[in-house]
């Protein structure tokens, strides 16, 4: 990795931790926002599974879900890798714990 993308992470780190301080998200909503970030690559494994395990709270489970569509329904066309990461997260969520979130062929119809 060059000095540059080094430098570029390490903004962009900054820039979403602050937004997540500013924005008041909770913990388990920056979760969500990590996951469903822009970058060039997929959500990690241990993320998506520590999301899925939040859905089975109930105190965690509407937050999960109300990050998840605002980042899969209120994003501009130039955004597609968040909406791309959000169905991911669900359907690793449909997988772990289909008896929460209910039938992922409804919620990929309304996309």
């Amino acid at each position: 990795m060059t000095v540059t993308k080094s430098v570029l992470l390490t903004v962009s780190i900054v820039c979403d931790h602050r937004t997540n301080v500013v924005m008041n998200y909770s913990e388990v909503e920056a979760r969500v926002r990590e996951a469903t970030n822009d970058d060039a690559w997929g959500p990690h494994g241990a993320i998506m599974h520590e999301i899925s395990q939040y859905t089975f709270t109930y105190e965690h489970f509407p937050e999960v879900m109300s990050m998840l569509w605002k980042r899969m329904l209120h994003e501009s066309k130039k955004n597609w890798r968040r909406v791309y990461k959000v169905m991911c997260v669900l359907q690793i969520q449909d997988s772990c714990c289909s008896n929460s979130i209910g039938n992922i062929e409804s919620i990929c119809l309304l996309v």
